[in-house]
């Protein structure tokens, strides 16, 4: 089980390490920074509203 979950995890990694050494258009970078500044946004929101949740003092 290892193995084959190595072995898959192989052909990603290669691909990321390509997508990072080719050169990319500022569209794609633009986009991928907007992507990041949404993910790390909605994480913020979900712990700010939910901190009550996630707050083991509050209980």
């Amino acid at each position: 089980m290892n193995w084959s979950m190595e072995r898959s995890s192989r052909p990603s990694v290669e691909r990321r390490e390509a997508a990072e050494t080719e050169p990319r258009n500022g569209m794609e970078a633009e986009m991928e920074k907007a992507r990041d500044i949404f993910c790390l946004q909605m994480i913020s929101f979900f712990l700010r509203d939910n901190f009550f949740l996630l707050n083991p003092f509050s209980l």
